[in-house]
């Protein structure tokens, strides 16, 4: 068993680096597309709250609408 949080993870997909997230439950969702490793895992640093347990798709909006 994790530890009940969800994971945030900079991968490489077709050339372009996106953030994977690992959810406790098994599920995985990718989000974003940065130009380098650095940007994303810059873009995690930033995000860590999202880290917390039971993130859901509509937060991540909801933080994203707020940032802007």
């Amino acid at each position: 068993m994790g530890d009940g949080r969800t994971k945030l993870k900079a991968v490489e997909r077709n050339g372009r680096w996106t953030v994977r997230f690992a959810w406790p439950n098994g599920f995985t969702q990718f989000y974003g597309t940065f130009q380098s490793e650095n940007d994303a895992v810059e873009w995690i640093a930033e995000n860590r709250w999202m880290t917390a347990p039971k993130i859901t798709e509509r937060d991540i909006a909801r933080h994203a609408n707020l940032s802007q």
